[in-house]
């Protein structure tokens, strides 16, 4: 299985209109955190195969300017604190990063 795996900076390479053409072979997708929703939604709806993510320690919800509060990206698989099944693939979400500021979400120690 061809696994393209993404987290914390958003590429050219893949925020880009050949995106499909590029990574066609690609059959998952992991998120690994701290990307824009709308980037992870970019990547699903072109390469139209399964993205899993989970949240990282920057990662917030996302709030409109309509004031709707958007709490994840859409058409991705929250594999945060659980384990998440994909084409046969058993795959563990360990979000956000050790704590190293107190009363801040997807920190922990």
């Amino acid at each position: 299985m061809r696994v393209l795996v993404v987290s914390d900076e958003v590429s050219p390479e893949l925020y880009h209109e050949r995106l499909g053409e590029r990574f066609r072979d690609v059959e998952l997708v992991l998120s690994c955190g701290d990307l824009p929703f709308y980037y992870l939604e970019y990547i699903v709806s072109v390469l139209n195969v399964p993205l899993v993510y989970v949240f990282g320690n920057h990662d917030r919800p996302l709030l409109t300017e309509w004031g709707e509060v958007i709490p994840s990206p859409r058409g991705c698989i929250n594999a945060g604190g659980k384990v998440v099944e994909v084409k046969g693939l058993l795959i563990g979400g360990l979000e956000g990063s050790f704590r190293y500021r107190p009363h801040v979400s997807h920190q922990y120690t």
